[in-house]
Formats: C-alpha cells, structure tokens, sequence
C-alpha cells in the first residue's frame, strides 16, 4: 500500500511520519531486490524527500489534477521533468500511473539499466548502475544522485538538507547513524585561514 496525494502540491508536506515510512519501506524493499546497497537507497530517499515528500502522487508546486501542468513541470517520487518522461513511459506498458505507483520505481530501474537521466560526467564518471552498487558513504552518494540524477541549477542550496534526510533513513533502517563525513584536506585549510583572518574578538581573545 502507497500513500500519495493529488491536487495542489502542498498537503503531502505536512503528512505524518509514518506515511513517509511507510512509502520508505516500499521503495528500500523494491531496490533491495535489486541487488542496490542500502546507502544507494537512503540516499535516493533523501534526494525525494526533498524532490516529493515520499510522495509518488506528487505534482511540482501549484499544479495537479485539477490543474494540469505544463511539459515542462515535474510529477512523481523524483519530480520527472518534463513529467510526461514518465506518463509517457508508463502509457507504453498500458499502465495506470495515478494508481500504480510500484511502476515509478520500475521507471528508476529503467533508466538505471540504461544510462536515461543519470549524467556520468557529474560525479566523476559515476554510472547508475555503479551508483546503485556502491558502498561509498550515505553522505557521498546523496550529492552524487542530486548532481548527476536531479541536476537542479544549484546543487549545494539542498545538499544539506538532504544529507540529513539521507541519514534519517539510513539509521531508520539500520538503527545506527552514519558515520559524518570528515572535512577534505581542503575544506580544513580553508577552516585554518578563516579563522586567523577573523578580528581577535570573535576568536574568544580579549
């Protein structure tokens, strides 16, 4: 059972846990299946907690049933855009995407399969597939699926937030947190420097 909303983009924001949990679960188990490591899947599921809510009914903001949206609008768990990437797909298998919501994972499978919507060269020649497989960190592998598989115009403005869904879902499932990632050698120098060009003030000296 999939809980999903359709209409005006915005109830599906305020559901309670549990029905993001429970669409969590469906999708963690369909991928699973699927050979895909759980830290692919958490970080999946954070990148579409920010993308949908968890929800697989979910029209880009101020469109929906009721108010169709233009091609260039997103739909779905991933916010397809143009959304009939998606309802097109769907249409070739006779099937019903407003109630058969299990067909947008098959969807993602899809495109993993065959190299659609991922871009290798956005994370350092990463495929999907290699995505869907690997152990590298929750941490690494949302930026990874947010830079190559959602390609906003801004990466880093929603990297944070979701990172910190990715790692609910990971200790969700595991019942232990991730381990945070470190600061790179560069991230640490650029550390060092701002502190000694800070006023002595605000470094705590008098």
């Amino acid at each position: 059972m999939w809980y999903s909303y359709y209409g005006d983009g915005y109830e599906a924001q305020s559901w309670p846990l549990s029905y993001r949990q429970n669409n969590a679960n469906n999708i963690a188990y369909y991928f699973q299946q699927l050979g895909w490591t759980l830290s692919a899947i958490c970080a999946m599921l954070g990148n579409m907690q920010v993308e949908s809510y968890l929800n697989p009914g979910q029209w880009e903001h101020g469109y929906g049933v009721e108010t169709p949206a233009p091609p260039r609008h997103g739909y779905g768990l991933v916010q397809w855009t143009n959304w009939t990437k998606y309802t097109d797909f769907a249409d070739q298998y006779g099937i019903d995407w407003r109630t058969n919501f299990d067909f947008q994972c098959t969807r993602i499978q899809w495109e993993c399969e065959n190299g659609e919507q991922w871009q290798p060269v956005a994370w350092g020649g990463m495929t999907f597939q290699e995505f869907a497989h690997s152990t590298d960190s929750v941490y690494t592998l949302t930026e990874a699926f947010l830079r190559a598989y959602e390609a906003p115009g801004d990466p880093s403005a929603s990297l944070a937030l979701r990172q910190s869904y990715a790692a609910y879902w990971y200790e969700y499932f595991t019942g232990t947190p991730p381990t945070p990632p470190t600061p790179t050698p560069t991230q640490r120098n650029r550390m060092k420097i701002m502190f000694y060009l800070k006023p002595k003030w605000k470094r705590g000296f008098i």
